[in-house]
Order: C-alpha cells, then sequence, then structure tokens
C-alpha cells in the first residue's frame, strides 16, 4: 500500500489533465475577426488611394 487515499489518486488523475481544457479563450472570437475585417479595409484603402494617384509621390508632384 502507498499511503495515498483513493482521493488523493482521484485529484492527481484530474490535476494532470490540460490546463487550458474548459477555460474560455483570452480574447472573444469576434473581436480578432472585427480586428482583422478594420486592417485588411484600411490596406486595401491605402493601396486604392495608391493606385488612383492621391496619395504617395504623385500628390507631392
Amino acid at each position: 500500500m502507498t499511503g495515498r487515499s483513493d482521493t488523493d489518486a482521484y485529484m492527481d488523475d484530474d490535476t494532470s489533465a490540460s490546463p487550458d481544457r474548459g477555460s474560455p479563450r483570452s480574447t472573444p472570437l469576434w473581436v480578432s475577426v472585427l480586428g482583422i475585417a478594420i486592417a485588411l479595409a484600411l490596406l486595401l484603402l491605402i493601396v486604392i488611394l495608391h493606385l488612383t494617384g492621391t496619395m504617395g509621390a504623385g500628390l507631392h508632384g
């Protein structure tokens, strides 16, 4: 006998599980999606302004 009770064995099994299991995400999914969408929209705006000549070196000349 090892001197451990059944409760100790059960608790060891429980604590050996992954610490992430069941824990909520640190950042909600909608915040991540919104951030990516805003970044893509800004990038697209910069590309469009650059291609139309309303932004960049053509503006100063």
